[in-house]
């Protein structure tokens, strides 16, 4: 990156910080007031929708018309009065801010299955509380080895991660049920980096293994709410400095999105119809897979450079 594309992506985290930031001073008012006032819910829950969209669009104004990113965005056969559910590959933080470009616009609010983690960061913690985003627990990596006590308390804690979390996902479908949104799940768990990749036993090139807890739980919990899933591929690349070179190697990073200095993304969407998805968890994990036997390929094919000219389209 240039000096230039260093400033640019600085500036790019300053008006997205402060966007979120001043809407958040209407954001906690309402919060706490649907709280304390049950009555008042449903209105709080349509001006929290309305501050939502807001924000995105001030995002999407920002990256496209500033800082010159380009994205096609598929269209989709969404009913803003039906929840879906989104699952997609997870490359960097820049996924969020284009799924939700893609989805807003079809009138849906987006919420995305969330480390705990997350709460602790400033201002996100605070949004993903008051817009009410499935909060997950996860087992901690370094929980290994030990004595056999040590190890029964893991797994305790384990089972204990387990329950809250699908406690969190059943929350997040009964409020789906009455108030349509878009849940997000980002099946691979984390993102996929080339560390991560390398580190883990993975079929794919540019994924790493989807895991069905989560989007399981989710199409169970929804039901007959369940529209539809949207199947989204996210693809980064740098653009070759001049005629005849390749892109530069590895993955493209957030700080290189804010930039917008020489990145290409695209989006492919396909709709998949609830009827498809087998409903036994084993069937449904092997369904996953071959889906993310097919996302790697599209990624492979996108990344090369060829069928760039039909990649954003949708196929429903």
């Amino acid at each position: 990156m240039t000096v230039w594309g260093h400033a640019r992506s600085a500036a790019s985290l300053a008006v997205i910080t402060a966007n979120l930031a001043f809407w958040l001073v209407l954001v906690i008012p309402l919060s706490l007031l649907r709280l304390v006032l049950p009555g008042f819910r449903p209105t709080a829950l349509r001006l929290l929708e309305g501050i939502y969209r807001a924000a995105v669009y001030v995002d999407d104004f920002w990256l496209r018309r500033v800082v010159g990113l380009h994205w096609s965005l598929p269209a989709l056969p969404l009913d803003p009065r039906r929840s879906v559910l989104v699952v997609s590959n997870h490359v960097a933080w820049s996924d969020v801010f284009l799924i939700q470009s893609l989805l807003v616009r079809h009138g849906l609010v987006v919420k995305f299955l969330t480390k705990r983690e997350l709460l602790a960061l400033p201002i996100v913690g605070l949004i993903l509380w008051a817009f009410e985003f499935p909060i997950l627990r996860r087992a901690h990596r370094g929980e290994r080895g030990g004595s056999a006590d040590r190890g029964r308390d893991r797994d305790r804690g384990a089972v204990e991660r387990r329950k809250l979390d699908f406690e969190a996902l059943r929350e997040a479908c009964r409020s789906a049920r009455e108030n349509p949104v878009a849940l997000v799940s980002f099946a691979e768990g984390t993102r996929a980096t080339a560390a991560r990749r390398a580190s883990r036993s993975t079929p794919y090139r540019h994924l790493l293994p989807p895991r069905v807890g989560g989007f399981g739980a989710l199409c169970d919990g929804l039901g007959e709410a369940l529209a539809g899933i949207v199947d989204c591929t996210l693809v980064y690349s740098r653009r070759a400095a001049s005629a005849g070179q390749t892109s530069s190697p590895g993955d493209v990073t957030f700080w290189e999105f804010l930039s917008g200095e020489s990145i290409e993304v695209v989006i492919e969407a396909e709709w998949i119809d609830p009827g498809e998805l087998p409903a036994q968890r084993e069937e449904r994990a092997h369904w996953l897979a071959e889906r993310w036997a097919i996302k790697d390929e599209r990624i492979d094919r996108l990344r090369q450079g060829t069928h760039r000219g039909d990649a954003s389209r949708s196929r429903f």
